[in-house]
């Protein structure tokens, strides 16, 4: 004969604690730092080796806005790049060489007047047929700094490095930044500074009312009610960091990546409140004096 046995599991888990929460938001705060900022529009290029003879590399994509009376002026694009030996084989011909180049096309001139089969015209870069010059520079083993106007207007570029001359063991020092009408930030991010502006004085706003209103009631609110105010001051604290990274990044083309550890820490530590407050709310025994140790609130689960 063949019998079946159900198997009926039941047990209790105590939802984490704010403590519990807090390394939580700090792991994945830590992660959010680590990731990496691929729409800055200054592109470092310490360390990079050069192409291959005969190569080109696509290494980088800028989003530039040109509007007419902007008060930056044109859109232009510098460049501060050296080549330097890249390992202590052979001789050093890094100071004479000069087949290296950096050239910042629009993307769909990269698509339309580069030959893939053969784009080296002597030691430079030679595009097809085209109306205008390309915005190039000429990478020496010397320090030298070169600012030029983009005349495509507004849209998507490419940063492309290519090597049409014979040497290999090369690479790069220096960097590359794009600077629209508008300032230094990444046209697709410049929505994001007013936005930030906007929720950290509605945040303000909120917490001085609702602290305004509950001061009076501080020995009788809710749990919820006192989580309340600690996640209106963490959304606060995200969103002016927000807004002054973002307003640095466009006057300065500098990303502050402390700014954006502390602000998405705040986001996260907000969010981890906001589930945490709403869970004690719904299931403790007290709602007025729920605590941080209050065992009466846990999560049953069962398994079957």
């Amino acid at each position: 004969q063949r019998f079946t046995v159900h198997v009926r599991i039941s047990f209790q888990v105590p939802i984490p604690r704010a403590a519990h929460a807090m390394w939580i938001s700090r792991g994945l705060s830590l992660l959010a730092l680590l990731a990496e900022q691929a729409l800055a529009e200054r592109f470092s290029v310490d360390g990079i080796k050069a192409p291959e003879t005969q190569g080109m590399w696509m290494l980088y994509q800028y989003f530039v806005h040109d509007e007419k009376g902007g008060d930056r002026g044109p859109p232009i694009v510098s460049f501060d790049i050296q080549q330097r030996k890249a390992s202590s084989e052979g001789s050093d011909r890094s100071q004479e060489y000069a087949g290296l180049e950096a050239t910042v096309l629009s993307l769909q001139q990269s698509r339309d007047l580069i030959d893939v089969h053969g784009f080296c015209g002597g030691d430079r870069l030679q595009l097809k047929k085209t109306t205008s010059p390309p915005v190039s520079y000429r990478i020496t083993g010397a320090h030298n700094f070169q600012s030029i106007t983009l005349q495509e207007g507004s849209g998507v570029y490419v940063l492309l490095f290519t090597n049409c001359g014979s040497l290999v063991n090369l690479e790069l020092v220096g960097e590359v930044t794009v600077r629209s009408t508008h300032g230094y930030i990444p046209f697709v991010e410049r929505p994001k500074r007013a936005l930030y502006g906007t929720l950290a004085v509605s945040y303000f706003t909120i917490s001085v009312i609702w602290g305004a209103a509950a001061l009076s009631w501080r020995h009788q609110l809710f749990y919820i009610q006192k989580r309340i105010i600690v996640v209106t001051i963490s959304g606060l604290v995200e969103c002016s960091c927000f807004f002054v990274l973002y307003d640095q990044w466009d006057k300065t083309a500098d990303y502050h990546r402390v700014l954006f550890a502390v602000a998405a820490y705040a986001s996260v530590y907000k969010v981890a409140l906001c589930f945490r407050g709403l869970l004690v709310s719904a299931m403790a025994d007290d709602p007025v004096n729920a605590g941080e140790p209050d065992v009466s609130v846990m999560i049953h689960v069962v398994l079957a």
